[in-house]
């Protein structure tokens, strides 16, 4: 008894430094995006990949490290690294972010996923009802 005692004081105490050992975000692979919107994604060359899209990012300063296409070719999913926290007071950036590659992508639902801050951003609805949903990830 002593012993599992000492176990919950040490867990209690090890959590908040090492935050990774109590981690109950999916992985990437598990997440909802990959495991339930999303089938037969198929990444592209960002060198070869020509799209409207890809030059609305580079002028929001949104850097693009990978392109797949999922779902027929009609889901796109961008690995990128988000300027601002998508979930802070940047509203008015990422409306019109979300409103710009959302109709250069044809009215299509897409993801990022921000890798800087291991979170996944999807947008769907129409262009003038935009409706977006995060996930975290490990």
């Amino acid at each position: 008894m002593r012993y599992l005692f000492c176990f919950i004081v040490v867990s209690a105490l090890v959590s908040p430094i090492f935050p990774s050992l109590a981690d109950d975000r999916p992985s990437l692979d598990q997440t909802k995006l990959y495991r339930t919107i999303t089938h037969d994604c198929r990444a592209q060359d960002i060198a070869t990949w020509h799209h409207p899209v890809k030059n609305i990012l580079e002028q929001k300063k949104v850097g693009l490290s990978k392109v797949e296409l999922c779902n027929d070719g009609k889901y796109p999913i961008f690995t990128v690294a988000l300027p601002y926290d998508p979930q802070a007071q940047t509203g008015s950036y990422f409306h019109k972010l979300y409103a710009e590659v959302m109709a250069a992508n044809g009215g299509w639902p897409y993801a990022f996923v921000d890798t800087s801050d291991d979170e996944i951003v999807t947008v769907s609805g129409t262009k003038q009802n935009i409706a977006v949903d995060y996930e975290a990830f490990r």
